[in-house]
């Protein structure tokens, strides 16, 4: 019985949480900013890898240079 409150709770909490406004890649050369439409890259190249989970997270699948 516990278990299940404690992951009704998890599941509740979970879901309130926003994404952060800004993200930076950890070689600190690109940064994401959450806009109206999605994320907008500060970049066109460079640190695709991340720059393509960050817009996966958000739901969105457009491409680095679309997103920049």
């Amino acid at each position: 019985m516990v278990g299940v409150i404690f992951i009704l709770l998890t599941i509740f909490l979970w879901s309130t949480i926003n994404r952060p406004m800004v993200l930076i890649d950890k070689s600190d050369k690109i940064y994401g900013v959450m806009s109206p439409p999605s994320r907008v890259a500060s970049k066109p190249r460079g640190s695709e890898y991340a720059v393509g989970i960050w817009l996966g997270n958000d739901g969105d699948d457009s491409l680095q240079a679309q997103a920049f």
